[in-house]
């Protein structure tokens, strides 16, 4: 048995809330006086909720940016780079994010490799037909 703080009761434990910081691991007022202080919390204090969440869930205000690609001033929010989405894919931002561009060195078309994947060649095929290493003299012939 334990004695609310609230109302004075002399109540079984089952009837308060677990509370890891008390003594005892249960809270000083029961449970059904910890329901009515958090309902009279909520109604008397209704305006200031209703103030928090219209901050928290306000859309964010568009700002003037300049796009990164193509450097036109637009308006957006804070983390926008590209004024559009034609921008942003002739960036290669989504297809080719975390890689690097590179040419290669044996047909010369642009391609795109890993950071940890560093290569100067498109295909295998361009590597071993242009691969000074790979290229072997002529064999003699009888």
């Amino acid at each position: 048995m334990k004695t609310c703080r609230k109302c004075n009761e002399r109540k079984r434990k089952a009837e308060f809330y677990k509370d890891r910081s008390q003594k005892d691991g249960l809270t000083t007022s029961c449970a059904e006086c910890q329901k009515k202080r958090s309902n009279d919390y909520y109604r008397n204090n209704i305006g200031q909720r209703r103030k928090a969440n219209r901050e928290r869930y306000e859309p964010a205000k568009p700002h003037e940016l300049i796009c990164q690609n193509c450097k036109s001033i637009f308006r957006g929010t804070k983390n926008t780079k590209y004024c559009s989405v034609k921008c942003r894919n002739q960036k290669g931002y989504q297809r080719n994010k975390g890689k690097f561009k590179f040419i290669c060195k044996g047909c010369g078309k642009t391609a795109f490799a890993t950071a940890h994947n560093r290569q100067n060649y498109c295909t295998h095929r361009c590597y071993s037909d242009n691969a000074p290493h790979l290229k072997h003299p002529p064999a003699p012939r009888a």
